[in-house]
């Protein structure tokens, strides 16, 4: 548990660093400057290797004051979980995002768009002690999200269809727009230009891919189970923004390809999931209600099929039973039995529940 929790304590600690090496630029009354804040780099995403002992993470940083106008850079940096000793991997100027470690601890695979060598951003990896980055996916649109198979031999990703001709003119033009004038829960239309994100699975080894849903499902937050055989994501029929937030369902579908099935049904907004260690039980975060502001309770389903229920149930509105206050921020599995979660707003007590028998 200890090194799970040493990459946001080296997150935060490199926060610090970067704004006491920023003091030093102060106009001698300790007072922030709106340039200081424009200059700030600051740690976007983490991710540790499977034994604990490295951190990979982005580190966004400002544009120079002669490039042209735009996003800032993400840079690819690793540090020893233990030494905390950074080394910076990837530091040109794009911007690098979704690290993670192969199931091996080999590699860093990263997402970015590289145009001169493959249109779209890309699956890309490198080697953990070093060398050159290699390319791993050669998809025609741009890949949105992905998750390494257990085994390490697959890569299952979300990812829109290339653009068209026409789309690429309009992108030109800056007649990019998407207009979302669809009801909420209705099917798209040609003119919401919604470009559903399909699922696929790439195979390392040969770097061919293969897609696996169909034109009625916009897909992600993908997970494997662990035994490879199957993946369960979260998509809507739709590919509206309001109803990403609002009308996802969770999927299973198996991992060689078929017909996706609704896990569980869901009511309101949804956030991460996460499968128990054996691959039986599903835990979520979700809403109690449509009415819900948050996605803040935590949610167990047999994966095979089943009831969900709630973990913690009885709270509505704030109010609370069973001695839970607050709300789940995140959730995790101590054991195939056992659901753990994190609450706000105060002091991020863990409280964990064992499933019935």
């Amino acid at each position: 548990m200890q090194s799970q929790i040493k990459p946001f304590l080296f997150a935060a600690a490199l926060l610090t660093l970067t704004s006491a090496a920023l003091a030093d630029d102060r106009n001698g009354d300790g007072v922030l400057t709106a340039k200081m804040v424009v200059d700030l780099a600051r740690v976007s995403e983490v991710a540790l290797s499977s034994d604990g002992a490295t951190v990979a993470y982005t580190l966004e940083v400002p544009r120079d004051e002669d490039d042209e106008p735009g996003r800032s850079y993400k840079q690819l940096w690793l540090a020893g979980a233990e030494s905390g000793e950074p080394r910076r991997f990837i530091a040109g100027k794009e911007r690098v995002g979704a690290p993670a470690f192969s199931p091996d601890g080999k590699l860093v695979s990263f997402l970015v768009e590289r145009e001169e060598i493959q249109e779209g951003t890309q699956i890309w990896g490198i080697p953990k002690d070093g060398g050159e980055a290699r390319l791993l996916s050669r998809h025609d649109g741009s890949i949105s999200s992905y998750r390494w198979s257990p085994d390490g031999t697959r890569i299952a990703y979300a990812a829109t269809d290339a653009e068209s001709e026409e789309e690429k003119q309009d992108k030109e033009a800056g007649r990019d727009w998407v207009v979302e004038n669809a009801e909420p829960g209705s099917p798209p239309t040609a003119d919401t230009a919604v470009k559903f994100r399909h699922l696929h699975v790439l195979d390392v080894a040969s770097g061919d891919s293969r897609r696996l849903t169909r034109d009625d499902l916009d897909a992600f937050e993908i997970h494997w189970t662990p035994d490879g055989q199957a993946l369960v994501f979260q998509a809507t029929t739709t590919g509206h923004i309001d109803d990403e937030y609002m009308n996802s369902a969770i999927y299973s579908l198996a991992a060689g390809g078929g017909t996706a099935r609704v896990v569980t049904s869901t009511d309101g907004k949804l956030a991460d999931m996460a499968l128990s260690p054996d691959g039986a039980h599903l835990a979520w975060l979700g809403a109690v209600s449509r009415n819900d502001p948050l996605a803040q309770s935590v949610f167990v389903v047999p994966l095979a099929g089943g009831e969900a229920r709630e973990v913690f149930p009885g709270r509505v509105s704030g109010a609370t039973t069973a001695g839970y206050e607050g709300s789940a921020a995140r959730r995790a599995w101590r054991s195939p039995s056992t659901a753990s979660s994190s609450r706000l707003p105060s002091s991020r007590q863990a409280r964990r529940a064992a499933l019935p028998s």
